[in-house]
């Protein structure tokens, strides 16, 4: 009975205690709802970021990168080896097409052409010597006249020299006759002179001096007397050795005179073989060249066709020869810029594998420059020849260079399931004369362009192309702060803008959703075509993780584009420069 006091005290004692750990946390939590909730609330304003709607051009690009190539790039090499005597031009220097630009050391070059042309010349006396052997196969009348003996028939095989006929001209007879010395000293040849057959003095025949001795001598008479040579036209009664007397002037013939044939021949062969084809009979008259027969030599035959290659090989011997002399006088193939020099004047071309033929300089064609970059299959659609392209060039940091779109190749080209095509680019202007081939550059392609138009970050646009505006009533544009091609009128969109803000899901306080059409985009900044004004405050995406704040625009934007650098936030940014892709 003594204790029930006590432990009645204990019990109430922990159920006070209890009470008043309640009432203490309860004042703390109230205190901290109290003095947090400003700072997590201020906290939280703090990460939205904003930006105004303004004007400015917008650029829609296609990026890509290539290495510079010439018009037309030719590598100098030598076919030959030696020492290099002279070189005419630096790197830098503009060079006209077979312009000399190296010579060449061809001292042994020059004794191995004489020797060649003695050897030509050597194969083109044997040669000519067969071919006159072969002319000589035929063989012909020697002069004009009848043929009096011919000694060979068909099938007979005869010798170099062999005689085969004799041939007399006698038409025209020779008189030999003797006049005093001093009376031929009064004779000059053709003079006419009267003759007087011995077998016939009744005749008389009419001839021509033919020649009148120079010297004298003394005849069985003791007198001194001259020859004397007349010409005389047969009339078809004088043989040969006929005789006649005489008379040329006032002088007669110390001693009668015989009668020759004018011409006569005997007819020999000029080679050896069997007779063939033969043409006369003894007792025709031939003209001087008429063939009387031919001769045929296998041996000949063969000998000539020997004589024929080796003279024509003997040509191409002595002609490769001298067109190796042009290559010791190393032209260049274009006219060009000498962009490299590997060797110079005094440097030797050593024999060996590949030295002759080494790189000596190289000459590049730069009136035109062009390059090849691959564009992916989803934006090669967009591209066509002519478009605008810019160029930049690490070596030159400081400078656009433009150009502009020449080919478009439809074949394409696969790589880890991705198609790309190449399209070349053609550089404009005087000033890419500073650009070198194989230079690295990186070209942009102009696709689309506005000038002045609405635009936005593209971080702003979320799915279903909205975009969070300040204000719950923003006022409604003018036609002159839009660029709208819809038609529209003013009032019309102003009363789309007010139902797409009805019918807004829940945004940040003092924002609302609007839906807007968009435009062209860069991938960092995009056209609004309607559903803001100019100024209007928008709402920036602040999470990259947030599926709302993806921007959808793979219909607008070329693919595997990037987004230019930041902008202010908060008050707004002006935003009138150009804006592309990178």
């Amino acid at each position: 009975m003594v204790k029930l006091p006590f432990n009645l005290s204990l019990k109430n004692r922990s159920k006070k205690f209890w009470l008043i750990c309640i009432s203490v946390f309860l004042v703390i939590l109230l205190l901290s709802l109290f003095v947090f909730r400003p700072l997590l609330k201020k906290g939280k304003s703090s990460e939205i970021a904003t930006a105004k709607v303004t004007r400015g051009n917008i650029v829609r690009t296609i990026e890509g990168s290539g290495q510079i190539k010439a018009n037309d790039e030719r590598t100098i090499s030598s076919l030959v080896t030696g020492e290099v005597l002279s070189d005419s031009f630096n790197v830098g220097d503009m060079v006209e097409k077979d312009s000399i630009l190296y010579v060449i050391d061809s001292t042994n070059m020059d004794y191995n052409l004489k020797r060649a042309e003695s050897s030509m010349e050597s194969a083109r006396l044997s040669y000519e010597e067969a071919m006159e052997t072969q002319k000589n196969q035929t063989v012909r009348a020697s002069i004009d006249g009848v043929i009096t003996n011919l000694y060979v028939k068909e099938g007979d095989e005869i010798t170099n020299g062999t005689r085969v006929a004799e041939i007399i001209d006698a038409s025209r007879m020779l008189l030999s006759v003797r006049f005093l010395a001093s009376d031929a000293s009064f004779i000059s040849v053709g003079e006419s002179a009267r003759i007087v057959p011995e077998n016939a003095p009744n005749q008389t025949l009419y001839g021509t001096v033919k020649s009148v001795g120079s010297g004298t001598f003394t005849n069985s008479f003791g007198a001194q007397v001259t020859n004397v040579e007349i010409w005389v036209d047969n009339p078809g009664g004088i043989m040969e050795n006929s005789r006649a007397t005489a008379f040329i002037g006032n002088f007669a013939c110390n001693e009668i005179g015989t009668f020759t044939y004018a011409d006569a021949e005997t007819v020999t062969a000029k080679t050896g073989g069997t007779v063939q084809n033969l043409r006369v009979h003894a007792g025709d008259s031939v003209n001087k060249n008429d063939p009387l027969f031919s001769l045929y030599s296998a041996s000949t035959e063969r000998s000539l066709e020997r004589s024929r290659l080796s003279y024509n090989d003997a040509i191409s011997s002595r002609d490769n020869t001298f067109d190796q002399l042009d290559d010791y006088q190393i032209k260049s193939p274009i006219s060009g810029k000498v962009i490299q020099k590997n060797v110079k004047a005094g440097d030797k071309l050593e024999s060996g594998a590949g030295s002759a033929a080494s790189s000596m300089a190289i000459i590049a064609d730069l009136s035109v420059l062009t390059f090849d970059m691959a564009v992916d299959e989803m934006d090669i659609g967009s591209i066509q020849k002519g478009q605008e392209v810019r160029v930049t060039v690490d070596a030159f940091p400081n400078k656009t260079f433009l150009g502009h779109v020449d080919n478009i190749t439809i074949k394409g080209t696969s790589t880890n399931g991705v198609t790309s095509y190449p399209v070349t680019v053609k550089l404009d202007g005087e000033e890419n004369t500073d650009l070198l081939p194989d230079m690295n550059v990186n070209a942009t392609i102009i696709i689309e362009s506005k000038e002045n138009v609405l635009v936005i970050p593209s971080s702003a646009v979320q799915r279903g192309n909205l975009v969070a505006v300040k204000g719950a009533a923003p006022k409604a544009p003018t036609p002159e702060e839009t660029n709208s091609t819809t038609g529209e009128s003013a009032a019309s969109r102003t009363q789309n803008k007010a139902a797409n803000r009805a019918a807004s899901m829940e945004a940040p306080d003092g924002f609302c959703y609007v839906r807007i059409e968009t435009g062209i985009t860069d991938g960092s900044f995009i056209e609004v075509v309607s559903g803001l004004s100019e100024g209007d405050e928008i709402l920036l995406s602040q999470s990259t993780g947030d599926k709302n704040s993806a921007v959808n625009y793979t219909r607008n934007a070329p693919q595997g584009m990037s987004g230019m650098g930041g902008m202010p936030m908060g008050g707004g940014m002006p935003m009138g420069g150009n804006r592309q892709s990178r």
